[in-house]
């Protein structure tokens, strides 16, 4: 099973959350799991984010960045790179006259990740714990959703 997964639920690896286990039996039973080159940053930023709201200690932050880096390193987690067709791809989105379309920027190039791993290797879920942005990729995509905290 080929499952992209968006940094709204990715950060529930490294930081317990709602849905926290949910995150853990899908990196536990697939083999395939991937995330867009943008979550790294994303990812990163979340966790300190989450540190100055002091919702993480700054020694959590370096543990879980460590866990993140070694996930990467033994390829438990596998990356879609940018290219310039992501990037149209995005840009396309908020062309087709969907002005009341819930979809913020940093969204719609997960959509356009999400768009070319389904291209290349075919999607079978698309997980994500925002629940706007779920909303928001039903509408537009018929990918299979998961939202962990559900």
């Amino acid at each position: 099973m080929i499952i992209f997964i968006d940094t709204s639920a990715l950060v529930k690896r490294y930081a317990k959350e709602q849905g926290s286990e949910k995150v853990d039996e899908l990196f536990q039973k697939e083999k395939d799991v991937w995330i867009s080159q943008l979550s790294i940053v994303e990812l990163l930023s979340a966790l300190h984010r989450k540190a100055r709201e002091k919702e993480l200690l700054p020694e959590d932050v370096s543990i879980a960045r460590a866990a993140f880096f070694r996930d990467l390193t033994r390829r438990r987690i596998e990356v879609v790179a940018f290219n310039r067709r992501i990037f149209k791809d995005a840009l396309r989105l908020f062309l087709k006259d969907q002005l009341f379309l819930y979809l913020r920027t940093l969204d719609a190039f997960q959509v356009s990740f999400a768009d070319k791993l389904n291209r290349d290797k075919g999607l079978d879920m698309f997980v994500v714990s925002d629940r706007k942005f779920r909303e928001t990729l039903l509408s537009i995509r018929n990918y299979p959703v998961l939202d962990p905290e559900e």
